[in-house]
């Protein structure tokens, strides 16, 4: 099976522009130093998605979703990650040299590569959480009384998990794997019932 060498991952992803990429789809609009429009992930009337060409990232504060060029391009288009880097590595002129993996090593990356997922979309609900619950009102509170600001708990993606098992719910909702989400940590298991492991927790 054909992959990707790492130093083709990061020549995509030095060359790939966030804001041309996103800006086929988006309607972006100049906010300061990023860009913000209308998130194409959820249905809002007030643009809540926003582009940072300078960390080349996108963020909405809306649903919580998030991530790189990458992301972006696997989540819009419903792609994997090779197909999205091969998609920007055409565009941006980078060739890819075939190469060959060994089936167990093909595992332990699509593993790895599932784990990082698992735990992206976690950071971005429970960054979502935070800003957006009852509960993380009074997380936000804590936080702003040992001297952080919004745009420090923004910056450096801090979250909150408001619930037991919100995390939990949320797996469920959006297809998920729960023995994935309890390898990588985030939730835990006994007497066959999972619950959050960062329950009540602030999380950096």
């Amino acid at each position: 099976m054909a992959f990707i060498p790492k130093d083709k991952i990061t020549d995509i992803q030095s060359a790939a522009d966030i804001v041309e990429i996103v800006s086929e789809s988006v309607l972006l609009k100049k906010a300061g130093k990023d860009y913000k429009g209308l998130c194409p992930f959820h249905t809002e009337k007030t643009p809540s998605f926003t582009v940072s060409p300078e960390k080349q990232i996108f963020h909405c504060f809306g649903c919580g979703t998030g991530g790189n060029v990458f992301s972006f391009l696997m989540k819009q288009e419903g792609v994997s990650f090779p197909e999205a880097a091969k998609t920007l590595a055409r565009r941006y002129g980078i060739e890819i040299p075939t190469q060959t993996m060994p089936p167990e090593e093909r595992q332990r990356m699509d593993e790895r590569e599932n784990l990082f997922a698992v735990n992206r979309q976690a950071a971005d609900f429970f960054h979502h959480s935070l800003l957006n619950s009852p509960a993380g009102e009074k997380a936000m509170t804590y936080l702003k009384k040992r001297g952080m600001t919004k745009e420090t708990v923004d910056a450096f993606h801090i979250g909150y998990d408001s619930g037991w098992d919100n995390f939990t719910n949320y797996c469920l909702q959006k297809e998920i794997s729960r023995e994935l989400a309890e390898k990588a940590g985030l939730i835990g298991s006994k007497n066959g019932r999972f619950y959050d492991r960062f329950w009540d927790r602030i999380i950096f």
